[in-house]
């Protein structure tokens, strides 16, 4: 019989509560950014980021476990260059509304889903994105 994984919507706000209340954990951006990327709950998606990249509580990841962590869920990171250069303030104005999207900077990584950038930053942040991906589905 195959494993079904429930599939959620929730918005940062709710998945950051979560992090923090149930699991004492921080630093979770990477975990976050997956959950919304692939419609799962924060406890689901850490329990994944913990078996396939070994993330510990409280610790980010390097971008290339980001990658092997989004290929074990069956999706591939596809640059786009039309969004670099901009802060993640100015993406969370401009963000595409179809699809969903990855933006990394120096120390923080964030995931908008359907025109919506889902973390803390979308309220403004001078974090300059250094890269930028369109996630699309591998299969």
């Amino acid at each position: 019989m195959a494993n079904k994984i429930k599939h959620f919507k929730h918005s940062y706000a709710e998945l950051a509560k979560v992090g923090r209340k149930y699991y004492s954990d921080d630093n979770f951006c990477t975990v976050v950014g997956l959950a919304v990327a692939c419609d799962l709950s924060f406890g689901k998606a850490r329990a994944i980021a913990e078996r396939t990249v070994s993330r510990r509580k409280g610790k980010g990841l390097k971008f290339y476990e980001i990658e092997r962590l989004y290929e074990s869920m069956g999706k591939a990171l596809v640059p786009v260059s039309n969004i670099f250069g901009a802060t993640l303030g100015t993406v969370a104005k401009g963000v595409p509304a179809e699809g969903r999207y990855f933006f990394l900077t120096r120390s923080h990584c964030a995931v908008s889903r359907e025109g919506i950038l889902e973390d803390w930053s979308a309220k403004g942040s001078r974090h300059r994105v250094l890269r930028a991906f369109k996630i699309v589905d591998v299969s």
